[in-house]
């Protein structure tokens, strides 16, 4: 799972550039998902991780909420 969401920083940071880290929940979003590759590579285990990895799910969570709010509301326009 971490390597996906490393791929997905990546690609975040080609498509965005630097812009994509300025919103701090992205930023944050980074550090916590960089931070448990390298405890992953360097075998530590911190219980807190886990829970922040959970926090990373929430908000992947809600952008998939947020984008398909936006879909109803372009497809009420488009029948409008």
């Amino acid at each position: 799972m971490l390597t996906f969401f490393i791929i997905e920083i990546i690609l975040k940071l080609f498509a965005y550039g630097f812009a994509f880290l300025k919103d701090f929940i992205s930023t944050f979003d980074s550090i916590i998902v960089i931070i448990s590759y390298i405890f992953l590579l360097l075998d530590v285990k911190w219980p807190i991780l886990g829970l922040l990895r959970t926090l990373r799910l929430l908000k992947v969570l809600a952008s998939m909420k947020k984008i398909q709010d936006i879909k109803k509301e372009r497809q009420e326009l488009i029948k409008q």
